[in-house]
């Protein structure tokens, strides 16, 4: 069996979240987060495959940051794993620097 390797390793983070999607909308916080991707619980959480736009919410990241494309890969009770489809490059550029400050935070001391 094989195993996918993700390209960026998730870093623990407590960011608040909105989502929305086709027919729903919801917050939540996500519990780690990757360049692409990222896990967040919810007590809405959408189906595997749907599609949602998300906003992260953190305060020393402002304006938020946006991931206008994201969908649902996998899900278990309030949590869900999310790949980021489409980000503007703004957001993006953001997005990359909040995951290497998480990053360089949750590295054990030498």
């Amino acid at each position: 069996m094989k195993t996918a390797r993700r390209e960026y390793l998730r870093v623990p983070v407590l960011f608040p979240v909105t989502f929305s999607g086709a027919k729903f909308e919801g917050e939540g916080t996500v519990s780690n987060l990757s360049i692409q991707g990222c896990t967040m619980e919810s007590s809405s959480r959408p189906r595997s495959g749907a599609t949602l736009t998300l906003t992260l919410k953190a305060e020393e990241y402002r304006p938020p940051i946006t991931i206008d494309l994201a969908v649902v890969r996998s899900g278990i009770g309030k949590r869900f794993g999310l790949e980021f489809l489409k980000i503007r490059a703004g957001d993006e550029e953001r997005l990359r620097q909040a995951y290497c400050r998480q990053a360089s935070a949750a590295e054990p001391a030498a």
